[in-house]
Order: C-alpha cells, then structure tokens, then sequence
C-alpha cells in the first residue's frame, strides 16, 4: 500500500504542468535592446545602430527604417528631407519583439568664409584667395568670379574696367552653401563705388552699405535711398513694401560723382511643414520653416494652445486630446508667420469582455458563449472555426499590442493556435491539456502540458475521457510592428475532433495601437 500511494505521488507531480504567469510578445524571454536610443544627423548623413538580443541562442535582427535606409549591419543613412524617422531592430528568433530608436534629421551649421575680405586692385592685378568651410568635413570649394577671371586655387586676376566685382566659392558637399568677398578694380580718375551690389534683403530688414572712393584725398560720401532709410553710415532700413529700390553714395570732393546700387526688397513668407497632422498625445513631432525674402532666415516657435515646441520645431504634444497649433514667426519681420494646426487624440484602445454579446468589430458575432460555471466568452469555436477582429481609423502607431485570455477546452495533444494580421502569420504555438503530449508554447520546446497557463479547470465543460486538464486559460500579449489606419486580425486553430472533445474561446481582448 505505502508503495502504491509513493507511485501514485511521484506520477502526480511528474504530470502537474508548468507554473503560472502570463505570456508575452516574447513568451520565451527574447528581449532586444538598441544603441543609441536617439541620434541627430545632417540629410544624406550616415549614422551606426547596433541591437543586443537576450533570451534566446539566436541573436539575429533585421532592420528597417521609416525613412532614409539602413544597412543588414545597422548602417542608417539619412534622407535628403528633414524631420523625425525611425530605426527599428526585428528579431529573428521572434519578428514580434522589435526595438525602436528616434533619428532627427536636420540641417547643419555650414560656412563657407572667403578672406581677405574688401580687397582692392589695379586693371589686371592678381591676387590669391583662400576659403575656409566649417561645419562639414569635405573642405573642398569650387571658384566663381563676376568680372575677370578664378583659377580652382583661388587665384583670381582683376579685369581692364574698373568696378566692384564679387569672388564666391561654393561648398563641394553643400553646393547650396557659398561665401563671397568683393574685389574693388580702381583706374586713375576720382571713382565712387558701393557695396554690396544687388543686395536682397526682406522688408524692414537691414543692411550695410560701404562706399569705396578712390584716387581721392577725401574720401567721404554722402547717402541718399529711393525708399526705406539709410544713415550717414550707410546703414538701409528696407521699407515695409517690397519692390525695387536705390541706394546712391555720392562724393563729398566731387559731387558729380556718384555710384547707386539697386536693392530688391522682398516680402518675407513664412511657411510651415506640415500645416496639418494627426498626433497621440504624448508624442512628438518635427515641423519645419521655410522663410523667403530676407536674408535672415531665423524664426521663433510657440505653441500657444498647448504642448512644447523647441526652436528646433519639434514638439511635443499634450496628454489632453484637442486641436492645437504651432506658429512660426520670422525673426527678420513678426509680422510674417504660419501656423500648423495639430489635432492631438488619445490612443487607440479597444477593449473587449464579451459580456453583453459580440461587438460588431467581431466575425462571427453570434458565438457568445456561456460555461457551465457562469464564464462569458466568444466562443466555443471548433474544427477550421476563425474568430476576426476587424478595425478602422487606428490612431497614429509604429506597433499593435494584443492581449487576450484564450480558452483552451478539451483533449488538445499540442494542436496550433494561429494569429495573423493583415494575412501574416504572427503567432503559431501548440497547446495541450493531456498527460504525456508536451506543447510547443510558450518557448517553442517541448514543454509540459499547460505550461504558461493562467488558470484550470475553472470553465466546468464535461470530458468523458481521462485528461490532465479539461481546460485551460491562457494570458498572451503580442505585440507585432504595424503603422496603418485599419487591422484585420484572424485567430484560427485546426482541430480534427468534434466540438464536445476540442474547442477554444477568447475573452478579455485588448487591443492598443502605440505611438
């Protein structure tokens, strides 16, 4: 007798199963993390990711980004286009467990500067110039002269007519980037000339203008402009109305000679990208000013309604839905700004019980299922039986996370439970309730009957046979990668046996679309 009680235990507790706790997007354990977690670069620039995968013997990622591209090492290029994008590492092991890092890209500081600045020169005299560029490490420059002639050196030799000429080098790396000087070329007779010539600036703005005499003992001028102001330094106040207009230096020695430049004032516009967005609250967001007209590009950000915005344009939204804005304003004119109108909502959550009937979300809605103690659930589905959850008008997210209690009933011998979204197979484990047949959940090994489990024996349904479980209850959370506005979610089984002997439910579905 004491030997038959001994077998009795030792065989109880050889088929007890596994301990509790819930399951997870990564039901083994896999984790992944990624360095850095955030990085700013230049468009077109290059940046390294590296991943770090625990809990599982595979250690592969794949990468993608929302934006630019990215190499099978992690190498992240930029796009040409400024604003925020995203680097993601996938695991191999397990495409639902994938980590995030933000990129900013935006524009650096480039300067390209020319010396020696206000050089004057004889008819065909030489001189050498040298450019200087900060901010990018292609140091390179190609020469550009407006009278005579500039060797690729810098080396610039004056024309036969007298004048005010500009010598401008531009960036290799950043063709749109240039500095520039001007050469005065001076003859043998009382001469007056003024520069900057052609000057383009923003209504209001200013500008200084220098006047050059040579072949003079006195060298002072006086100024006069066609419209705006100027002082008797040579300081222009543009006028508010854009157009084109004169400034005119005019010898103190010899008042019949004179030199005018013209000057084309610009309205400034200020625009704004994007001027409309959807946000969830808590996110951020880069927009982006382009100002036109002044020469002094420099704008100020406020978010009067609400939230943050930096003055790199990137903001961060409230934690209460609303509509908001982001205004820029020209730092050259405050009377010229743009606005951008953001409409911040809470995140998507779905939630799902089961108690007062299927919501239409749902196909089919009239398995609502009631168990003999008293559980209500969608169910209980049998044989090729699909339970979908269709949804609409997702909030903005770069992920899905699903979580639901699932109901597994009757003599499963590690028969496969399958979830998809949008058509790709997302989670595929085996389960069983019967001693001596292993399931492949949670880890894909061969694990003891209910490993994982949250609960047994609690749904009361009858089984004629010899089982270890006659049911058990199951808490998953996936969370897979998705970013689109609508979701179809398929979870299916294939079970070969009648619905008194197999079946499955779901219950307590969530359903979270994260920022």
């Amino acid at each position: 007798m004491v030997f038959l009680l001994l077998l009795s235990l030792v065989l109880s507790l050889g088929c007890g199963g596994g301990g509790g706790g819930g399951g997870t997007n990564n039901p083994g354990g896999i984790s992944i993390s990624i360095s850095p977690t955030t990085a700013t670069v230049a468009p077109g620039a290059t940046k390294s990711f590296t991943a770090t995968v625990t809990g599982t013997e595979s250690t592969g990622v794949s990468w993608s980004a929302s934006g630019g591209s990215i190499s099978n090492s992690g190498l992240f290029t930029a796009p040409a286009a400024t604003g925020t994008y995203t680097v993601r590492a996938t695991s191999v092991a397990d495409p639902g467990v994938s980590a995030i890092a933000t990129v900013t890209v935006a524009t650096g500081d480039v300067v390209v500067a020319v010396t020696p600045a206000g050089t004057t020169l004889g008819l065909g005299q030489s001189r050498s110039f040298t450019a200087t560029v900060t901010g990018v490490a292609d140091q390179s420059v190609t020469w550009e002269a407006s009278g005579g002639s500039i060797t690729p050196t810098g080396f610039f030799t004056a024309p036969n007519t007298a004048g005010v000429y500009t010598i401008t080098a531009h960036s290799v790396a950043r063709p749109d980037v240039s500095g520039s000087t001007t050469v005065t070329v001076s003859g043998t007779e009382l001469t007056v000339f003024v520069t900057p010539q052609n000057a383009v600036l923003g209504t209001t703005e200013t500008i200084d203008f220098d006047a050059i005499v040579t072949n003079a003992t006195n060298t002072n001028v006086t100024w006069s402009a066609s419209q705006g102001t100027i002082t008797s330094t040579g300081l222009y106040t543009a006028p508010s109305t854009a157009g084109t207009y004169t400034v005119t230096a005019k010898s103190v020695q010899d008042p019949t000679k004179s030199a005018t430049v013209s000057v084309q004032v610009r309205a400034i516009v200020v625009t704004v990208s994007p001027t409309t967005t959807t946000m969830v609250t808590g996110t951020q967001r880069t927009f982006t000013a382009t100002v036109t007209g002044p020469k002094n590009k420099a704008v100020a950000w406020t978010a009067p309604d609400g939230g943050t915005v930096t003055s790199a344009g990137l903001f961060t939204a409230p934690n209460s839905p609303g509509t908001y804005r982001v205004v820029v304003t020209s730092t050259a004119d405050p009377r010229s700004s743009a606005t951008a109108t953001i409409t911040v909502v809470a995140p998507t959550v779905k939630t799902y019980n089961f108690d007062t009937g299927i919501p239409a979300d749902w196909t089919p809605t009239t398995k609502n299922e009631t168990s003999p103690t008293g559980r209500i659930f969608l169910g209980r589905l049998s044989g090729s039986d699909t339970a979908t959850l269709s949804l609409t008008g997702l909030t903005p997210h770069t992920s899905l996370r699903l979580t639901f209690d699932l109901f597994v009933i009757g003599d499963w011998e590690n028969d496969l439970l399958n979830i998809t979204f949008d058509g790709t197979s997302k989670f595929n484990y085996g389960f069983s309730n019967v001693t001596g047949k292993t399931q492949s959940y949670p880890d894909n090994a061969a694990n003891a009957p209910g490993t994982g489990r949250l609960e047994a024996n609690v749904l009361g349904y009858p089984f004629a046979g010899t089982i270890l479980y006659k049911d058990t209850v199951y808490r998953i959370t996936l969370t897979v990668p998705h970013s689109g506005t609508t979701a179809q979610i398929v979870f299916g089984a294939a079970l070969t046996r009648t619905l008194a002997n197999q079946s499955w439910g779901l219950d307590n579905v969530k359903l979270e679309a994260l920022p």
